[in-house]
């Protein structure tokens, strides 16, 4: 996708900006913690936490869930994807509830912080609006 046009006379944007968490290889993470969500809000908890990651192998870093608790079998765009609790030490979706699924040969995963029954439901519906798009090649963009 495009990143957004900088300022005339700003340095370019580069998608690696310290405020992304970019990973070697065939990896993408891209992780927010100043998601804001109302007092009484009964998902996300705390930090407000989304990370949205794919990779091409399941073991890398950016997808993994470390000793996670698989809690479910969801169907996301025609293919089977797995829900899991991860743990706090799982790595990119630590504490959160996380689903991961293969598209176009790309592994994919998205999660919220916190354990819960809105949070599986959330993540499941981000999933099913996510589409894998093979980076542009040439060109600006």
């Amino acid at each position: 996708m495009l990143l957004p046009a900088s300022s005339p006379g700003a340095a370019p944007r580069r998608f690696c900006d310290p405020q992304f968490l970019c990973v070697s290889g065939d990896e993408f993470l891209f992780e927010e913690h100043r998601l804001v969500v109302p007092p009484d809000d009964l998902g996300v908890e705390g930090r407000g936490r989304l990370a949205i990651a794919a990779a091409t192998h399941v073991a890398a870093f950016s997808v993994a869930c470390l000793g996670g608790l698989k809690v479910a079998t969801i169907e996301v765009h025609g293919t089977r994807g797995n829900l899991y609790e991860c743990s706090p030490q799982a790595g990119a979706h630590f504490g959160g509830v996380m689903l991961r699924w293969r598209d176009a040969g790309v592994v994919m995963a998205v999660s919220l912080h916190g354990h819960n029954e809105l949070n599986r439901r959330l993540v499941v519906a981000l999933a099913a609006h996510m589409e894998a798009v093979s980076p542009s090649r040439g060109g600006a963009g």
